[in-house]
């Protein structure tokens, strides 16, 4: 159970770097990154996983390209229980499934307090795709930001079995935010508030997933006043307000008539 600490930013150098597939780990281990930066410069993937309870905390990985799937982390095989937390994925690309996370294992494990930014995949999974073939209840994403992801289907999250997703944003992916569910499996994802960019005014609009997902949404609410507004969020479940349900309001002052 190794621990490495970075210290300093990583870059791919052509020329001098040559593996270009991604670096094998085959031992339990945790890297924490310490806000640090692993950028493939889109010459590279990053890591290919095939050992259980790896963890990553505080790392951002950008710029990394794949021809198969997940061009940051690769996830296959024996890699179960994968622990990612305060991670950023930026700008990651693949022309097969998972544009910065590909998981295919019994289980996924938990990703918490990460954001997945402009990352693509022609295949499905723009951000993540996770195919964890034992459908665990374990399997979390907690608190994660989800901003411009592309892919053919499900274009920030592809998740096929059980599991959780909850106090999550989607904003601006392209087509289904998420899609989960096959066979005996339809509807195991549940998906507890999180706000895909409704307000007041469409508060009603289903989000944009598959119809198979077992939902309830937030939206958001804001009343202005002479010198403050008050936001308010509070959750919705297939267009059925939960009246006797509101999340903690935020009242944000205004200074010189401007609110920015």
């Amino acid at each position: 159970n190794d621990v490495i600490e970075f210290s300093h930013n990583y870059t791919f150098i052509e020329g001098v770097d040559t593996i270009t597939d991604g670096i094998w780990i085959l031992n339990k281990i945790t890297i924490n990154g310490n806000g640090y930066t692993i950028d493939a410069k889109n010459k590279a993937a990053i890591f290919l996983l095939n050992v259980a309870n790896v963890e990553f905390n505080d790392i951002r990985f950008i710029n990394a390209v794949s021809v198969y799937g997940g061009a940051a982390i690769y996830a296959n095989g024996n890699a179960n229980n994968l622990y990612i937390n305060n991670c950023s994925f930026i700008n990651n690309s693949v022309t097969k499934n998972g544009g910065a996370i590909y998981i295919y294992s019994s289980n996924m494990g938990s990703i918490i307090n990460s954001r997945f930014i402009n990352n693509s995949a022609t295949g499905s999974g723009g951000a993540i795709y996770n195919y964890a073939w034992t459908g665990v209840n374990t399997d979390l994403i907690d608190k994660c930001l989800f901003i411009n992801n592309s892919a053919s289907q499900a274009s920030a999250l592809y998740h096929l079995y059980l599991g959780t997703l909850k106090n999550s944003v989607f904003l601006n992916n392209s087509g289904a935010d998420i899609i989960s569910g096959y066979g005996n499996y339809v509807g195991a994802l549940r998906a507890n508030n999180n706000w895909f960019g409704n307000t007041f005014d469409d508060k009603s609009d289903r989000p944009n997933v598959s119809s198979y997902l077992d939902i309830n949404w937030l939206y958001m609410d804001i009343t202005f006043h002479e010198s403050y507004a008050v936001v308010c969020l509070n959750k919705l479940n297939n267009g059925k307000v939960y009246d006797d349900y509101n999340l903690p309001t935020l009242t944000l002052k205004i200074n010189s008539s401007t609110l920015n």
